[in-house]
């Protein structure tokens, strides 16, 4: 499309590159995103802004070469954007790269003092290492600067992404999708002799509201059909029964569920639970 554009006459602008270069982060085209970059600057006399450096971040960073992730950021011409940290910080933990996501983190720590995705996606990484104790003092350093609130709240990471869930929030735009899924995983909790229970309030629309921790594995079982992990970071602690729940989706489910909460880390996996219980 871009050539035909070049040959009918009509001027690309940056739009057009910002949608040209997320479609080769998605394919993996690192060789068509260059040259597009080059064509951009070269034919078309455009010049990249903050968002167009991220979709390079985004690309490089999905096809893992950290350290050009690492040398664009640095030599950008516009100050990076947190999203452009967040996306390195991310590609370190998909590539597990713990070592760089440490520097990585430090820096956003520093640069952007009231963000709490930093925490949580290096919390995930040291939970991943098995470094369960220093995932549970990052959280507690989180708590202590008043990032993670005091009352019934979970959050998750996917993709470099951090969501956070609370039980009187009920604005999120997957929320159907989002029941529709932990109906899905109760179902199946169901056929294994655990008898569920909703937990908190129920709404005028008579939707259960559950305990966060439920919500958060929900959403990331929808968006990482794949990943052979979850890892949810909550800031009260887990009730017994979400404790019981969580076990059986682990094992009818075949996949390892991370719990951090204020008691500390729940590996669980299996059926089985790292804490013992």
């Amino acid at each position: 499309m871009l050539r035909r554009m070049k040959k009918d006459g009509v001027h690309p602008n940056l739009a057009t590159f910002k949608v040209i270069l997320s479609a080769c982060g998605h394919a993996g085209c690192v060789d068509d995103a260059n040259a597009c970059v080059n064509a951009m600057r070269e034919l078309f006399g455009l010049r990249a802004d903050t968002e167009l450096y991220d979709c390079v971040i985004d690309l490089l960073g999905r096809t893992g070469r950290l350290d050009d992730v690492e040398e664009k950021i640095s030599l950008m011409p516009v100050q990076p954007r947190l999203e452009s940290w967040l996306m390195l910080l991310g590609a370190c933990s998909n590539q597990a790269d713990l070592q760089r996501g440490e520097y990585v983190a430090n820096q956003v720590f520093e640069m952007f003092l009231e963000c709490t995705a930093p925490y949580v996606i290096l919390s995930n990484m040291y939970v991943a290492a098995g470094r369960d104790s220093d995932a549970e003092r990052l959280l507690s350093r989180m708590k202590e600067k008043g990032l993670m609130q005091s009352g019934e709240c979970s959050y998750i990471e996917v993709d470099g992404v951090v969501k956070k869930f609370s039980c009187d929030d009920r604005s999120d735009p997957q929320e159907q999708e989002i029941h529709d899924e932990l109906g899905r995983l109760e179902r199946l909790a169901a056929d294994a002799d655990f008898k569920a229970t909703s937990h908190g309030d129920v709404a005028s629309d008579n939707t259960s509201c559950y305990h966060t921790e439920r919500l958060a594995i929900a959403f990331g079982f929808s968006c990482t059909v794949h990943k052979s992990s979850l890892f949810v970071a909550k800031s009260a602690q887990m009730c017994s029964e979400c404790h019981v729940f969580l076990k059986i989706v682990s094992k009818v489910c075949d996949k390892e569920i991370i719990i951090s909460d204020s008691t500390g880390v729940h590996r669980m996996q299996d059926g089985a639970c790292s804490c013992a219980n």
